[in-house]
Parts: C-alpha cells; structure tokens; sequence
C-alpha cells in the first residue's frame, strides 16, 4: 500500500480532489470550553489539550489570524460534503471520574459542547454562513454508551456516505399566539418575553433507533429567542435579531437500505414538538393557567419518498399526521422545483392559544445515483 500524503497549503485543488465527503464523530471543530474557564488554555498540554486552544488550531488549520471561530472550512472544502455527528448526553461520559463532564457542563458529550462539533461556511457577520449537515445523538463522547461505536452513527454514516437522497427540513414560523391571559397583558400595553423550543426526532422506517433527536430534557432541543422568529414584532434593544426559522434535520436516505426491498417508497418520520415557553410578563414570571411541559403543538408525520419510475417522472412525496392517519402517508405533497432541489411544502398548524402558524419545508436532492 502506497500512502500518498498532500499539503493542502501547497497543492489545495490536488488535496480537494482526493476528498469526496467527509463525517465527524463528536469533534471539537470549535475548539473545547469549559466552565467559568472558557477555551482550553494553552497550558494545558496534559492529553494534548491545548491542542484544542483556538490559537494553536489557527496555526495547524491554516486560518487567518483573528478568526473568531475555527470551525469554519474557509471556502476550502464543500461544507454539504461535510457532515458532524454531535453527541447530546454529558452524563455517561466518565472519564476523569466525571470531571470532564463537570467542566464541560450541559449542552455538551461530556467533552464537546454540541455549538462547537459542527462547521460552516460563509461570512456569519453578513448573515451568509451555512451550516454543514449535522445529526444529534443522545450519545457520550466516549465509553460504554459513546458515540463512535453507536448504531446511531454507523446509520449516518452509511447513508451520508452511500444515500440516494438528502432532504433538509426547516420551519417557516408565520405566527405562535399567546395564552388568553398573556394576550391580555400584551393588549395591555404589558412587556412579554418568550423564548421557543423546537423538538424534533427523525427516524426511518423500521429501525429501532434515531437518525437525529433534539430533545429539550436532554438539552438539545432548536432554541429560538422571539425577536429571531418574529425581528418585526420585537422590542428594539431587547430581542430583536435577524429572522432565524429553525433549521430541524438534514437526512440522507438510501434506497439499498430499506427494510422491504419491494416497496418503493423510502419511508421515515418526523417527531416535531414546540414547548410552551415560561412566558414572562413585565419580568415576572408568569405561572397563572402554566402546566410545564407543556406543547404547542405535538405531533408525528409520517412520510414516504418514492423515486421516478422513469426520466420524465419526478419524486413524490406523501405525507400524514399520526392525530389523523396513524402509521401512515395518506396525503400527496406538491413539489416545486427550485435551484435543482424538490421543494414540499406542509402545513403545520394549531388554532386553539397557545397555537402555531408554521410550515414544515422539505427541500430534497439526489446525493450520490439517482436522478430527481
């Protein structure tokens, strides 16, 4: 066997070439933080920690001095072509006799914070920056329940690397009424605050694990302040942000892969829940009528992609919710072709208050074979 090594600072198209895709496993992109601590210090050589203090990995990155955030590819790499594998569980993480976990704190593996074990790519201060795919795992770093060994990374792994299809869900947020009371107190000229948390869990169809879970009891849950779902309606100098729609999944599909050869249609699912928030009113918290835990809305949609049977044919996509059809995809989506990618469209909505006007957009594109 011939290793053939390349530095991507001397020759970057000959090093690009020889990379097709490529899938982490709980890597510190970002560099690893602690509490009160912050970044790893640069004297911590014990492991070879420093080697993930941001200033020693712009030096072995090759990025511009003064980067903020190193987990940018720098236009050096497709960032669709790179997929992070996060794990979401600290507490089965024991190395240093849970010490590490400790330091590291929640929204974390144990070791690596979930924001640092992802990439982009892009100017974020432009608001230009895309993520790269990404699946969360309710795995530890490492150890008995550890992400490298788990089922839930070896199926993301296969699918990324051999699928068919990737489709990417997002949200598009129109409107999330308040409580009757709440909306009196707003009405009444009254400073409410919320913040929204977005669960979804993605599994195919059957498998007895999850392709991606973001659970909001497990710290991993999508979190949006008002002013990003709604910049318009926001307090200025308060929450107001740039309009932020939450970005749910991205999951690749393989045809090969399907529990009943026969059948056409790639089947998976979609668990999607959004958390009543704890509303705050003038700064009080607000604990009239609350029952924590719980949902705006909560529901599981059941999908199913079935490939062209010819050249002229186009993929379909079926839908149905479990409050309506359980266990099944009843309901034909229409797809919009936009920028070489299917479009499908699906309404997500609650009447009653506290409720949600929304859309689920699925955005689907050949990955490897087969043809859209």
């Amino acid at each position: 066997m011939t290793a053939l090594v390349l530095s991507a600072e001397n020759d970057p198209e000959a090093a690009r070439k020889c990379v097709d895709k490529v899938f982490t496993y709980a890597t510190p992109h970002n560099g690893i933080e602690l509490e009160i601590i912050g970044n790893a210090p640069s004297f911590f050589t014990a492991q070879s920690a420093d080697n993930f203090n941001r200033q020693r990995m712009l030096s072995y990155l090759g990025l511009p001095a003064g980067t903020e955030k190193v987990n940018t590819l720098n236009g050096k790499f497709d960032v669709d072509r790179f997929f992070c594998l996060i794990g979401t569980n600290p507490k089965d993480y024991t190395v240093a006799s849970g010490w590490s976990a400790r330091l590291v704190g929640p929204f974390s593996d144990g070791l690596v914070r979930t924001d640092n074990a992802t990439v982009f790519d892009g100017d974020e201060g432009a608001g230009t920056s895309k993520l790269s795919p990404r699946a969360y795992v309710y795995r530890s770093h490492s150890g008995y329940y550890g992400i490298v060994n788990s089922e839930e990374g070896y199926q993301n792994l296969t699918r990324f690397l051999f699928g068919d299809v990737r489709i990417d869900g997002s949200l598009e947020v129109r409107d999330i009424t308040l409580p009757p009371d709440v909306e009196q107190a707003r009405l009444a000229k009254k400073q409410i605050r919320a913040s929204y948390q977005f669960e979804v869990v993605a599994r195919v169809r059957g498998a007895h694990w999850d392709l991606s879970r973001r659970l909001a009891n497990e710290n991993s849950a999508v979190f949006r302040k008002y002013g990003e779902l709604f910049p318009e309606k926001a307090t200025e100098g308060i929450d107001h942000a740039n309009r932020h729609n939450p970005v749910l999944f991205n999951v690749h599909l393989d045809d090969g892969l399907k529990v009943n050869s026969r059948r056409a249609s790639m089947g998976f699912s979609i668990d999607l829940g959004v958390l009543v928030p704890d509303y705050q009113v003038d700064g009080m918290l607000w604990l009239n009528n609350h029952y924590p835990g719980g949902y705006i809305f909560r529901d599981k949609l059941n999908l199913e992609a079935t490939p062209p049977k010819t050249d002229k044919d186009s993929w379909q996509l079926r839908y149905g919710f479990d409050s309506r059809t359980p266990n099944r995809a009843t309901t034909l989506a229409d797809g919009t072709a936009t920028d070489g990618r299917l479009e499908f469209r699906i309404p997500i909505v609650q009447k009653n208050r506290p409720g949600i006007d929304a859309t689920l957009v699925l955005s689907a594109s050949v990955w490897n074979a087969i043809k859209v």
